[in-house]
């Protein structure tokens, strides 16, 4: 409304006013509000009131033209008197551009704060200043009292309101209040309170006020989770902000503030971050990140989950065992996802209990890590880990075990570094320590384990378990150890001859003929032997070397193979001549 003084009329004290009435929504529209004094029109006497009664068409041009020259003094004054109502009575300077100012900061409103404000731009008179007002804001002439009160507005915070107001259009500040303050109702002092979380969060990092601090006095200022919830989502959830008006801040910030709010409540869930974001804060941030760790460990949220699945890389190896000493929880977590940091001395640290329950924890995709983290564990004895262990990658656990015994041969250590409690696991499995010498052997001292994790010496095992890599190698059994174990591949082909038995005999028969019949076999070897020859009488038994060639002679003719291939036994002539002989004769 609008009201002129009407001397004309024949009434004292008349006045014309002109309304015009607006629709919630159009209030909305309208960018600049000073177009709506250009509407009004003073009526006469003498005009037809019809016009009066018709809309009123406002061109898209005009929504968006510039604001009339503006008083700074008297904006900045009456910032001071709608929020914080300073004047006591309300009372301003410069009356004449008072209309344009306050238009001009009811622009600056969000809708649903525009609809709430109501002021009267003309100054009361003396005799109606002690009446009660039905306006929000109401002016009349200031005392010298009221001009030695100061500002109770931050400084900064006064001047990012003037500027905007005084500028006008659609400024990034004016459009993050309309933004976040949509949802924040219709209390003027939230216009304040947005404007200095604008001002703090958009200054300089060094400058920026704390922000967890921040954080903790919007849940204060807004308890209600329905209230200002589009500024706590994107404060909180910045990965689905997408049209947030927010500066970047470090989300870290966030989280503290939030979890150590009285009114943690009133924020929506945390939503989830990337990894490379996490990993920046085990690099900037690693002693809160620990903390923060220890206080979700029991959080199954998208947040929760997204900071532990960031900091499961093997090159975080060093941050992640931090967490041991912090939380065993967080650091069952961690491990539990990603078991490749476990491949490290320092798995010594981790108890056996706590050690089984990560592993039952881990998915499918940790078992290329427990792989490689079994070596590391052969010297405990908790047979329930080694049950777990073994159930997880039994393929794993026979090649680690098998692989230790080999490398204790050479030195007559057999079995030192491994606990008992692994060996008869896998003694128990036999199917796995057959699989692993026929597929993955690679050297004599290898097979010569699975003879001991078979007890082969005791208990017949197929002869493709010792000759299906034979050929293929490394030899790495030298002396005593050599012949010894040659002896015995002779003895599973003695004793049972089948079509891979030739394999044998020609890796094996000249090391053991030559040691024979150099007495160089121990006792027991050589009984062992012995009792798989054939007996040729009581006079001939004697010539061990004799019944080795016999025996020789005879396991090919069994197999039905030809005296050609007999020759392939020996790289000796002599001992080749003898073979022939004797197939002669057989």
């Amino acid at each position: 409304m609008k009201t002129w003084r009407a001397p004309e009329m024949p009434r004292p004290g008349c006045v014309w006013t002109h309304v015009l009435v607006i629709a919630d929504a159009d209030l909305s529209r309208i960018p600049n509000l000073q177009i709506l004094a250009q509407q009004f029109e003073r009526p006469t006497q003498r005009k037809s009131f019809e016009s009066y009664s018709s809309e009123l068409m406002l061109e898209p041009d005009a929504l968006n033209a510039p604001t009339d020259d503006l008083d700074e003094p008297t904006v900045r004054d009456l910032i001071e008197l709608v929020y914080f109502s300073r004047f006591d009575p309300n009372t301003i300077e410069n009356e004449e551009s008072v209309e344009n100012a306050l238009l001009a900061i009811w622009s600056q409103q969000w809708p649903a704060l525009r609809r709430q404000f109501s002021f009267r731009s003309a100054s009361l008179s003396s005799t109606k200043q002690t009446r009660r007002s039905d306006f929000e804001i109401e002016l009349k002439e200031r005392s010298s009292a009221d001009l030695a009160e100061t500002s109770r507005l931050q400084p900064n915070v006064l001047d990012l309101i003037v500027r905007d107001v005084m500028t006008a259009g659609s400024s990034q500040f004016r459009r993050f209040l309309w933004r976040y303050g949509a949802d924040t109702g219709a209390a003027r002092q939230n216009l304040l309170f947005l404007s200095g979380v604008y001002h703090d969060l958009h200054r300089s990092e060094p400058d920026r006020t704390d922000v967890p601090q921040l954080i903790i006095e919007i849940g204060e200022t807004f308890p209600s989770q329905s209230t200002a919830l589009l500024l706590k989502k994107d404060l909180t959830q910045p990965s689905n902000a997408d049209f947030s008006m927010l500066p970047e801040v470090d989300p870290f910030d966030v989280v503290i503030g939030v979890q150590s709010s009285s009114y943690s409540q009133a924020f929506p869930a945390l939503g989830a971050f990337d990894k490379k974001t996490v990993n920046s804060w085990i690099t900037n941030r690693p002693k809160e990140l620990s903390k923060l760790l220890a206080s979700s460990a029991d959080d199954l949220g998208v947040f929760a989950e997204s900071l532990f699945n960031g900091v499961t890389y093997s090159k975080n190896a060093d941050f992640n065992w931090t967490l041991i000493n912090q939380s065993e929880t967080a650091f069952l977590r961690i491990a539990s996802l990603s078991l490749a940091f476990l491949n490290d001395d320092r798995v010594e640290k981790v108890g056996d209990e706590l050690l089984l329950e990560i592993i039952r924890k881990a998915n499918k995709s940790g078992e290329k890590s427990l792989i490689k983290l079994v070596p590391r564990l052969l010297a405990r004895n908790n047979t329930d880990l080694i049950a777990a262990v073994y159930a997880a990658v039994p393929n794993a656990v026979t090649g680690a075990v098998a692989r230790q015994f080999a490398a204790g041969i050479e030195n007559d250590q057999i079995g030192s570094s491994v606990h008992p409690n692994w060996v008869e696991c896998v003694k128990d499995n036999p199917d796995g320590v057959i699989e692993f010498a026929e597929q993955q052997v690679a050297t004599r001292r290898q097979l010569l384990a699975c003879r001991f994790l078979l007890n082969a010496d005791s208990k017949r095992v197929p002869l493709t378990v010792w000759t299906a890599r034979l050929d293929g190698i490394k030899n790495d059994l030298h002396g005593y150890p050599g012949i010894e174990f040659s002896v015995f591949m002779l003895i599973q082909a003695l004793s049972q001859p089948s079509e891979t038995a030739p394999v044998i005999f020609q890796d094996a028969f000249d090391h053991v003929y030559d040691a024979l019949a150099g007495d160089r076999l121990d006792f027991r070897t050589e009984m062992q032997l012995s009792e798989h020859l054939p007996h040729i009488g009581w006079f001939n038994n004697w010539d061990k070397c004799l019944r080795l060639k016999i025996a020789a002679v005879a396991c090919y003719k069994h197999l039905g193979l030809s005296k050609k291939e007999l020759r392939g036994v020996t790289s000796n002539s002599h001992l080749e001549y003898d073979l022939v002989e004797l197939w002669s004769k057989a």
